[in-house]
């Protein structure tokens, strides 16, 4: 799958040599490709390219490095974070 094909099936603003924010890693890196339905990034740091789901916690940046698009996914992952932590307290800690 190309980067336009996942650009039109996922919704997302990909283009090789634009920059992205990895959320997961805390760490910024450069699109450099598409295999398989990811998206090929490398993390800046690394030597490698890595394969990473296009709407799973990257935010997309324009040239001046600001936010054009954030996957939005991660409110799944921050209600599931919310959860995990709900049921570990002791009742009536909350």
């Amino acid at each position: 799958m190309s980067i336009a094909q996942i650009r039109k099936q996922r919704g997302v603003p990909a283009k090789r040599n634009m920059r992205v924010f990895y959320r997961y890693a805390k760490r910024f890196g450069t699109i450099t490709g598409a295999r398989y339905g990811q998206l090929r990034i490398r993390l800046d740091g690394d030597v490698h390219t890595g394969g990473y789901h296009p709407t799973w916690c990257l935010d997309y940046l324009d040239e001046k490095g600001e936010v054009i698009y954030q996957s939005p996914i991660d409110e799944v992952l921050e209600r599931k974070s919310v959860e995990k932590s709900s049921r570990g307290m002791k009742e009536g800690e909350k």
